[in-house]
């Protein structure tokens, strides 16, 4: 590859920061006297001590409710409801459904089978309040006047009784009562920011606007007793900024690292002349070497962020039990500039968004940001879950959650309604994938886009984010929404046996996920450039791959370098699809695993740079066992007989089952086992061979979902022989297998008898 120097005269400019963003707030000329209380009274608010209230711990990397492993279903819900509930129970479209005729609170969700909600978002009304804005910019934000909204906030945490565990995201703020002044506090450097992070944090003024939302949304919901116990700090996060700010912090860090620029040089492979010079840089990408410390740098300025929020939401809520997240945009890889192995010290619990797409393929293209991730298609939620799952494996004190989960069915391109059977079988998927909660997107009629059915219909008929709205005839039919109440009738019974971690017997091969590789993507044939100002890059090699095995049905994970060099004596295979850029010590580690006997496949390129694209000479890139496609890999796993523990054979000569998965949770005397075909466009006849279990049974093996006892006294060598099934189409098959088979047959004799 060509060296890459800088060959600019050597002139620079020398950026100081005052540390003022010469932005002074409007006055708030409005303040009556009743008024100025009231701000006052949110300003010296007194931090939120303990209330007593039941909220989840995290236990065994899952959450423990009650005294017992749990899982929460919820919707994603707006804290402004009377654009869709009228105050007489009506409903423009004639539906008798309670969903329907009354606001979200405990009567509906006991009728649908929920257990909590995401706040989406905190109101953004208090954060402007603390910040100084006139009060009467409320009205600017929706709302006649400041009591009205009081009122209107009261009435929404009183529907759910001040015992609902819930979620409180930071998403859409008050960025607009800044007008035409907006665009010279944002100064950010990357296209990709949006609503949800409208301001740069590096700025004072943009501190100042997180810090009082923050704050503001916080107190908002503890004066009204809301039983929070998971913060959102950033939705859809796609932080890179390179504001001058940032970039003059950037440089005194690198000075602070490398002591001379002639040592920063020979890393960077460039020719700068004073450290100075890179502080002057407008776009940093244009030195791969300098790239790759920025992205680093830019996480680090993401975590301190994250922490920041962390300290702002906890001045004012002290009490136990309480958690943070930041919603991650979009199926990973992430933003370049957000390396999540960092961004996950910082958190509690990492969440993601997304989900399946049912039906046939839905054509369905994001035209905008807010598109991006339910256009996602195909089974790629897997690896969403998966990936993220790799982050919090080994840390009892983290868990996962679906913070925007979209679930939808599609025909011909246009929406059809989604059945409860794709939200339940959606449900039990993201549990063996290791999620400890999933709220819906999201809890709405858009009743304010139409008028009648016709027109509720012409709103989602084609693909859109609209298109999940669960309150929308045509996207769900109302009887359907029990399907969260059906969802908890199937997994209650196994849940404290499923939910602590790890939930699936372990993983015989380990997939590599390069983040190197990912930040250089733009240098590689074999990736995808296409990247838009709504999308991350879309590197999917190594995603591809590991969808590849993982519907072969090998047990996979997600690893990355620091992992390498702890993997269990299971791990067979390690897989290396997309990485050519890699670092001395993953070559000696995938060297070292060589020699012990595992098999390592490489992508073509694999190693072929270091972390800052530096070519590596070919007799420094490791001899291992190169596949120039999945199908390769898939070969020689095969040849190397790397154990799986469940095959899906058809019994209907109609080719394999696409896009199948099977998850084995083995707890020796209990064991649960799911079978799921994403893509299959029947019901298929199938037989499902189960090896290198636990125990020496006999188990009794029963159909969770059917109800039928597939056999009564399944031995070892039964299963491996195998089990006929009948596989629903896009539909979750669930086998619970228990060692009482003595008193099930008592059972059977006394029906009988009867």
């Amino acid at each position: 590859m060509r060296k890459v120097r800088n060959s600019r005269p050597k002139l620079f400019l020398v950026y100081r920061l005052s540390g003022k963003s010469g932005y002074r707030l409007p006055a708030a000329t409005d303040d009556t006297p009743e008024a100025a209380a009231f701000r006052q009274g949110y300003r010296e608010q007194p931090p939120q001590e303990e209330d007593g209230k039941a909220r989840p711990e995290i236990r065994d990397g899952t959450f423990w409710y009650r005294g017992r492993p749990h899982f929460f279903v919820g919707p994603w819900v707006y804290n402004r409801t009377e654009m869709d509930w009228r105050a007489d129970g009506s409903d423009k479209l004639g539906i008798g459904h309670i969903a329907y005729r009354e606001p979200p609170g405990t009567n509906v969700w006991a009728a649908v089978g929920f257990d909590s909600l995401q706040i989406s978002a905190a109101p953004a009304r208090y954060g402007a309040l603390l910040r100084g804005f006139p009060v009467e910019a409320f009205r600017r934000l929706g709302d006649p006047d400041w009591k009205v909204a009081e009122q209107r906030l009261d009435a929404y945490f009183a529907r759910f009784g001040g015992a609902m565990p819930m979620v409180m995201d930071f998403a859409f703020g008050y960025r607009g009562l800044y007008g035409k002044d907006v665009g010279r506090l944002l100064d950010q450097r990357k296209g990709a920011w949006h609503d949800f992070v409208p301001l740069c944090p590096e700025t004072p003024e943009g501190r100042a606007y997180y810090r009082d939302y923050f704050l503001g949304g916080t107190r908002a919901a503890m004066r009204r007793g809301a039983n929070v116990f998971l913060y959102e700090l950033f939705n859809e996060s796609s932080y890179n900024c390179m504001c001058r700010a940032n970039v003059v912090a950037f440089a005194k860090e690198m000075k602070r690292r490398y002591g001379t620029v002639a040592a920063a040089n020979a890393t960077w492979d460039t020719d700068f002349d004073h450290f100075a010079e890179v502080a002057a840089q407008t776009n940093l990408k244009q030195y791969p070497g300098v790239w790759h410390d920025w992205c680093g740098f830019a996480t680090a300025r993401y975590v301190a962020l994250l922490r920041a929020g962390r300290d702002a939401v906890r001045s004012a809520d002290r009490r136990s039990r309480v958690y943070f997240a930041e919603q991650a945009a979009g199926t990973p890889p992430a933003w370049r500039g957000m390396d999540y192995r960092r961004i996950a010290d910082a958190l509690d619990v990492l969440a993601v968004e997304g989900g399946f797409q049912y039906g046939s393929r839905s054509g369905y293209a994001a035209t905008n940001m807010a598109e991006a991730v339910c256009a996602t298609g195909g089974s790629r939620h897997f690896y969403n879950l998966d990936f993220y799952q790799a982050l919090v494996r080994g840390k009892p004190g983290k868990v996962l959650v679906n913070d925007e989960h979209y679930c939808t069915r599609f025909e011909n391109g246009e929406r059809v309604p989604s059945k409860a059977t794709d939200y339940i079988s959606s449900l039990w998927m993201e549990a063996l994938h290791g999620l400890s909660a999933s709220y819906f997107y999201v809890w709405d009629k858009r009743s304010f886009d139409y008028q009648d059915l016709k027109g509720a219909y012409e709103n989602v008929r084609k693909p859109s984010y609209k298109c999940s709205s669960l309150l929308n005839p045509h996207n769900v039919r109302p009887d359907d929404l029990d399907a969260f109440r059906r969802f908890r009738a199937e997994f209650e019974p196994y849940a404290d046996r499923v939910l602590p971690q790890p939930r699936v017997k372990p993983a015989t091969v380990a997939v590599f996920f390069s983040k190197a590789s990912e930040i250089h993507y733009d240098a590689f044939p074999r990736y995808d450039k296409s990247e838009s100002p709504w999308h991350p890059p879309k590197n999917t090699v190594t995603s591809d791959w590991y969808l590849r095995l993982l519907h072969a049905l090998y047990p996979v994970q997600v690893v990355f370098e620091e992992d390498l060099g702890r993997l269990g004596p299971e791990v067979a295979a390690l897989v290396f699809p997309g990485a050519p850029c890699a670092d001395d010590a993953t070559v000696a580690a995938a060297s070292a695993f060589a020699a012990k006997g595992g098999l390592v496949v490489t992508g073509p390129d694999a190693f072929a740079y270091d972390p800052y694209l530096k070519p590596r000479p070919e007799g420094r890139r490791g001899r291992f066992r190169r596949a120039a496609t999945a199908d390769d890999a898939l070969a020689a796993l095969a040849a190397a007989k790397v154990r799986r523990y469940a095959a899906l054979e058809p019994l209907d000569g109609k080719g394999a089952l696409r896009a199948a998965d099977v998850q084995v949770c083995d707890r020796g005397a209990f064991k649960l086992v799911t079978v799921f075909s994403l893509e299959a466009g029947a019901a298929r006849r199938a037989r499902l061979r189960l090896r290198h279990l636990d125990g020496t049974g006999p188990w009794r093996v029963k159909d969770v979902v059917t109800g039928r006892v597939l056999s009564a006294r399944a031995t070892p060598a039964a299963l491996a022989e195998g089990l006929a099934l009948d596989v629903p189409p896009q539909e979750r098959v669930v086998l619970a297998f228990d060692l009482r088979v003595k008193a099930f047959a008592t059972f059977q004799e006394s029906s009988l008898s009867h």
